[in-house]
């Protein structure tokens, strides 16, 4: 079983991979650093749902709508 030493250096590791690999590392390990960072940018981003806020001023706005067009 690995020490938490070793496992502390690994998670190190992979994040100096993901977030400076593509400025440091050659071509085949910089264009793989950087896919990796997509994706975990994009996993991270789509965890939290997409919501839009209520606009509490809808329904006097629409009464505004529908009186303008009634006249």
């Amino acid at each position: 079983m690995p020490s938490k030493g070793v496992f502390a250096i690994f998670i190190v590791l992979a994040l100096l991979f993901i977030t400076l690999g593509d400025r440091v590392l050659p071509e085949p390990l910089a264009s793989a650093s950087l896919k990796t960072r997509t994706s975990a940018n994009e996993f991270l981003v789509g965890l939290f749902p997409n919501k839009q806020p209520k606009n509490p001023n809808k329904r006097t706005l629409d009464a505004i709508q529908q009186q303008e067009q009634g006249q």
